[in-house]
């Protein structure tokens, strides 16, 4: 069981994310506002946080830099979750210190796979988006 951040600005993929996660046995607490999100992460330190890309407030990508700044949070993984699937965003992404990145739409068993990937410290496990 791990304590998990989701920061996500659509409530109802938001909603199926952490039914998914809870289901199989995760703590998902979920923010839809980056600022708030980058705060209560530095506060919280989850076990792994998910990240939205495009957020208001304040980008997924910045928020991932600025975490991978801080000594507390520099190993915590975090797990990108974007519609975003352009191979730039994904490579900036991965550059900042993501562990991985899944492009939605996701089939739920990927989805609980990446999490516990990440949560393992696995290498990543990305794969290039259909389509």
């Amino acid at each position: 069981m791990a304590r998990i951040i989701y920061v996500e600005d659509d409530e109802i993929i938001a909603q199926l994310v952490q039914e998914i996660l809870s289901e199989a046995g995760h703590i998902v607490g979920v923010i839809h506002h980056g600022e708030l999100g980058h705060d209560t992460i530095y506060l919280k330190q989850p076990d792994l946080v998910i990240l939205d890309r495009d957020l208001p407030g304040m980008e997924g990508v910045d928020i991932l830099r600025s975490l991978k700044s801080f000594a507390g949070l520099y190993r915590t993984p975090i797990l990108m979750l974007s519609a975003n699937r352009s191979q730039k965003s994904i490579d900036e992404a991965m550059a900042a210190g993501a562990r991985d990145y899944l492009v939605k739409p996701f089939e739920p068993a990927e989805l609980v796979n990446r999490v516990e990937a990440c949560l393992r410290e696995e290498e990543p496990v990305f794969r290039r988006p259909r389509g």
